[in-house]
């Protein structure tokens, strides 16, 4: 063989393996990594007695579809504690893991009722997360009329015990002949299935970013089913020979981008009401032989570190400098350890703005996340969610309480909004006796750089911009203060 021959024949192994790499599932990985013993019992009766169905809210108030992914690690950590359920008009449990016989498990500590209750009081969607991620089980789940009918009935069962409002399918790793027709039949019998056994609930699909070789018929899939969530994610992990970016809007042959407009193009120009464009809500740490953006991972000395959480990637970032790179528009940071650098490759508010916007300009359905729960206690991301979605905000409805909201953006680049409420028990008609509000601008050192607010302002909910184009990069802190209330938040500027 000649070494041309070598050449060319690696080059091609090269380029295949990388192609199977990156089909690489963030959802099954994950749920490798922290999946939960089964056998775990609820403190919730399992014949779904407490579950309220899902009640009307006419002051819902957002514009698009919010579907967040919830999984049960997360549940059993207590995040849900932290989700604002009004800014969610879907919460997808998983998993249902599904097995080759059309049997389907529930998730740990199951039957929700909290989560359940909680949205359902305000309007938001509880929907079951059918899984598979072996290429054997879905082809006989979908092909074999036995498993088929079972899984349907199961499905059936699940949603009508537990008062669910519909199922999203997350099959992966199919065989490449399964992806097709194959698979669209499939989710057209089930979607006819559904309605009709179960009038008003929703069968969605988790479909890939990127269809490599052309093997999917995606305008088939989202005409199958009422709607597909995008999984916007996955093209760097744990399998990459360089530090990037989970989510790259754009930059590249394929990113972000590219999949709406080129992947999801005849169906997003048909009906772009049935695609969700998913974003992560975690990122990745790796080991790089420099500090410098895409550096190579440095796999002597132990390359992939692991997964991480946004809630951990702000923290980090705040100590050790965010970084922002133009060229695929996310996040990163990175930091030196003796003489070994890392790197972190997130999504932050600046990144998922932008992707929001390209979600909006396309005219999608809406958005989501994986996962809820790994933004922790934090407001940043729901702020966003806020800020973009919340389609009608009426300011004349009086607080009750005193509020600062986290600014946003947040980092910023010259300018930032801050929003906050003077509640109503200090509103009286005198104007002299107003309550006094100043919202200050502090540096790191605790010294004044300015003043926002410094006036009587009657109870009611109010919003300033602030300009720091006079300042240098860093953090700062804003503080308000109203009679005896007083609230500190910090905010980081990025030039």
């Amino acid at each position: 063989m000649s070494k041309y021959t070598i050449v060319i024949f690696f080059s091609l192994f090269t380029f295949l393996v990388g192609q199977q790499l990156k089909e690489f599932s963030v959802h099954k990985y994950q749920r490798e990594e922290f999946k939960l013993d089964e056998s775990q019992l609820s403190k919730f009766a399992l014949d779904g007695s407490g579950i309220i169905p899902l009640q009307p809210n006419k002051q819902k108030e957002l514009s698009k579809i919010v579907f967040g992914y919830m999984p049960d690690w997360e549940y059993k950590k207590g995040a849900h504690a932290n989700m604002h359920y009004d800014l969610l008009t879907h919460i997808a449990a998983f998993d249902f893991p599904v097995s080759s016989s059309g049997n389907i498990k529930s998730p740990s500590r199951w039957p929700w009722n909290d989560v359940i209750n909680a949205a359902h009081t305000v309007g938001t969607k509880v929907i079951m997360t059918a899984v598979n991620f072996d290429e054997d089980d879905i082809r006989k789940i979908i092909t074999d009329k036995t498993s088929k009918q079972k899984f349907f009935a199961e499905t059936k069962r699940i949603i009508k015990t537990y008062k669910l409002d519909g199922i999203n399918v997350d099959f992966e790793g199919l065989y490449k002949a399964d992806r097709g027709s194959v698979i669209n039949s499939f989710m057209q019998e089930l979607t006819t299935f559904i309605h009709a056994e179960l009038p008003g609930k929703e069968v969605s699909f988790a479909g890939p970013a990127v269809n490599w070789g052309n093997r999917w018929d995606l305008d088939g899939l989202t005409q199958s089913c009422d709607y597909v969530f995008i999984m916007g994610y996955s093209f760097w992990g744990k399998w990459s020979s360089t530090a990037g970016p989970c989510a790259p809007l754009t930059g590249f042959t394929h990113d972000i981008t590219s999949v709406v407009t080129d992947d999801y193009g005849v169906p997003v120009s048909k009906y772009p009401q049935k695609i969700i464009l998913g974003v992560p809500y975690y990122g990745h740490e790796w080991k790089t032989e420099t500090s410098s953006a895409y550096s190579k991972v440095d796999t002597a000395n132990g390359g992939y570190i692991s997964s991480t959480r946004f809630y951990n990637d702000i923290d980090k970032a705040n100590n050790h400098g965010l970084q922002w790179d133009a060229k695929s528009q996310t996040a990163w940071l990175k930091w030196q350890e003796g003489s070994q650098w890392h790197q972190i490759w997130f999504d932050d508010v600046r990144s998922l703005d932008a992707k929001y916007n390209l979600a909006t300009a396309q005219n999608l359905g809406g958005v989501g996340m994986w996962a809820l729960g790994y933004d922790g206690d934090k407001d940043d991301l729901w702020n966003l969610l806020d800020k973009k979605f919340v389609s009608v905000r009426d300011e004349n409805v009086i607080p009750n309480k005193y509020e600062l909201s986290q600014n946003y953006p947040n980092p910023f680049n010259p300018a930032t909004t801050i929003r906050y409420s003077i509640p109503k028990f200090v509103e009286t008609q005198n104007l002299a006796s107003q309550q006094r509000v100043t919202l200050k601008v502090f540096d790191i050192l605790g010294r004044e750089v300015a003043t926002l607010v410094n006036k009587n302002q009657k109870a009611g909910n109010y919003e300033v911009v602030f300009n720091a184009s006079n300042l240098t990069s860093g953090t700062y802190f804003y503080r308000i203060v109203s009679g005896e209330f007083s609230k500190t938040m910090k905010l980081v500027l990025l030039k």
